[in-house]
């Protein structure tokens, strides 16, 4: 019997649409050289046989695909012009021609296609990864880019056709992520341009004669907004929020592939397992769901049926819980970063991520019905704000005592004074602002008057933004309880309020600061044996492999901290082991551990904060 090719992936696609803008590229030189040179002629043959070849596998193995939509809807292979196009160009050519002479195969018969013979136009797809200037593997200007602003613009977001990844652009696509419940990354990825590729088959056709620089106040021919919807466009359909399919791989017959899958993938990764989060139901995901049956005490035959659905649903409601929980956190963060004009960095988003982690694993912890008292209910938010004159008590109109008074000597902490909170418009108050008034170049009176006030309102602001911001992440962990059906006791309403104040104070805290709090989050030493996935016994994932990393770029690697024994860990871990003279294994082992706990110190650390 005759063993069916593999489906294909994404890199495959990947590989197909290179394949065709090479073919692009070549066709629309050809088109302005009258006589095309016998090497230009050979390359566009050899890529076209190339270009086919995978095209059919492509095609075949994507006819067994239960729904091949989702791996197919990316690539835009525009077959029929292309083969239009080439046969137009290679009907002239000579029989005699060089290539012939020298006995090799003559070029391939190209096939009559129906379809149109027209030139290549503007780009009817993002085929690429769209970024900011200065991102690497990314393309920051030009006709996608201009396609991209088009489509958000159909979107409802306010973008400028600009032709340029400009601020507003990556303002936009922020913004589109965090509606479709993405990673926010600002950068339009496979992902991504999956989204917005699916807005451009369902939205009417743009335009390509639009002027670059048009806004959507100015240009008639915009795409208009669905607005049966309450004016905002439907384009994302509902994810999948529990399983409801029988599930296995391919030659069971059942479901093998999409987002059922990789929910299911999910879950068997919170249940402690570690498939790959590929979609597919693989050799991992088979092997994880045998090893699921057996702790579950079912038949282990590797299927996903009724039984094993109703133990994986609970996990997986609790799963889109947290899910929801910290995209909405990364809003309000984002929200009250750029309420301020504060550059909200990747570190302090991922120091959030881990904090809300740790709050979340408390959270899961506490039981349905506790024993100790619940919290009380969260008062009424009181926004900081300095409107009356302050200074030292005696003097008539002025305010000595209270809020304010609290406030202005919080923000002349920020500031670098030595000062103790107390409410009390003191001595020490009064010399410490005598001197912030001195060093900003204002009349040094010891009084908050209008002229200070105005001089200290950024910083008011800015602290009326960790306010909100904090009693905002309040009020969704709060939330986050019930919906988890957990109680929220006082001693847990503690610890939201304790990291709600924490993730507010990312929006002020210095490099040096944000530094030492990125190493306090973190255990102390390195103690498990750590390793790729798929190592029996060995840690891949996790706060130690955080700290891993985090020691790594310590010695100078350049590292991104993931969480992930990825492959870029493997390979600085094989440097380290380099240059200290070990086997070079890529593992973290008794003997590593040793040289990389001797250089982790976090004493030092956390008492700097």
């Amino acid at each position: 019997m005759t063993e069916n090719p593999p489906i294909p992936t994404l890199e495959q696609l990947h590989e197909a649409k290179f394949l065709e803008d090479q073919l692009q590229n070549l066709i629309n030189l050809a088109a302005t050289q009258e006589n095309q040179s016998p090497a230009d002629r050979q390359k566009m043959e050899q890529l076209f046989r190339n270009y086919r070849r995978l095209h059919t596998k492509l095609m075949e193995a994507a006819r067994r695909i239960e729904d091949p939509d989702p791996l197919l809807e990316n690539l835009d292979l525009r077959r029929q012009p292309i083969l239009a196009q080439m046969q137009k160009r290679a009907a002239p050519a000579s029989p005699a021609s060089p290539a012939s002479t020298k006995g090799e195969q003559p070029a391939p018969e190209i096939s009559e296609e129906t379809g149109s013979s027209e030139e290549l136009g503007p780009p009817t797809a993002l085929s690429h990864n769209l970024g900011p200037l200065g991102r690497p593997g990314v393309i920051s200007q030009g006709p996608e880019i201009d396609l991209l602003q088009q489509v958000l613009t159909g979107l409802g977001f306010q973008v400028p056709r600009t032709g340029e990844y400009d601020a507003p652009t990556l303002k936009a696509v922020r913004n589109f992520q965090l509606k479709a419940k993405l990673t926010i990354t600002g950068v339009v990825e496979v992902r991504t341009r999956e989204l917005l590729n699916r807005r451009l088959q369902t939205a009417p056709t743009i335009a390509p004669s639009s002027t670059l620089g048009s806004t959507p106040e100015n240009t008639a021919e915009s795409p208009q907004l669905n607005e049966s919807e309450g004016g905002v466009p439907q384009v994302i359909p509902p994810p999948v929020e529990q399983l409801s399919h029988d599930l296995g791989q391919q030659s069971s017959g059942k479901l093998s592939q999409g987002s059922e899958v990789l929910l299911l993938q999910k879950a068997l990764q919170r249940a402690g397992f570690e498939p790959e989060l590929s979609g597919q139901f693989e050799l991992r995901t088979f092997s994880a769901v045998r090893k699921f049956q057996a702790r579950q005490k079912l038949p282990v035959n590797g299927l996903v049926g009724n039984s094993e659905r109703n133990l994986l649903n609970p996990l997986i409601r609790e799963l889109l819980i947290e899910e929801k929980l910290l995209q909405s956190q990364a809003s309000l963060l984002l929200a009250a970063a750029e309420n301020v004009g504060f550059n909200l960095d990747s570190a302090r988003q991922k120091l959030s991520l881990r904090w809300s982690t740790l709050l979340l694993k408390k959270i899961l912890a506490t039981p349905s019905q506790a024993e100790s008292s619940p919290a009380p209910p969260l008062p009424p938010l009181q926004m900081p704000s300095l409107e009356q004159e302050l200074g030292t008590p005696g003097q008539q109109g002025i305010v000595s005592q209270g809020p304010e008074v609290l406030l202005l000597q919080e923000l002349l902490l920020t500031q670098g004074a030595e000062i103790k909170l107390t409410e009390h418009f003191d001595l020490q108050t009064f010399t410490a602002l005598r001197q912030y008034q001195e060093k900003q170049g204002l009349s040094p009176t010891g009084i908050v008057n209008a002229e200070t006030r105005s001089h200290l309102k950024p910083l008011v602001e800015e602290r009326q933004a960790q306010t909100q911001l904090r009693y905002s992440l309040c009020q969704l962990w709060r939330e986050a309880c019930e919906g988890l059906q957990r109680e929220c006791t006082a001693t847990l309403d503690q610890e939201i309020a304790e990291t709600a104040s924490k993730i507010a104070s990312l929006l002020h805290l210095n490099p040096e600061k944000l530094q030492a709090l990125q190493r306090a989050s973190l255990p102390e030493a390195l103690v498990s044996d750590l390793a790729p996935p798929g190592r029996p016994g060995k840690v891949s994932g996790g706060d130690e492999v955080l700290l891993l990393q985090y020691l790594l770029r310590q010695q100078g690697v350049d590292l991104e901290e993931s969480g992930t024994y990825d492959s870029a860990t493997a390979a600085a871990v094989r440097a380290f082991q380099r240059g200290h003279k070990l086997p070079l294994t890529g593992e973290v082992d008794a003997r590593v551990r040793a040289f990389l706990n001797q250089s982790n110190d976090p004493s030092s650390s956390i008492s700097a904060v």
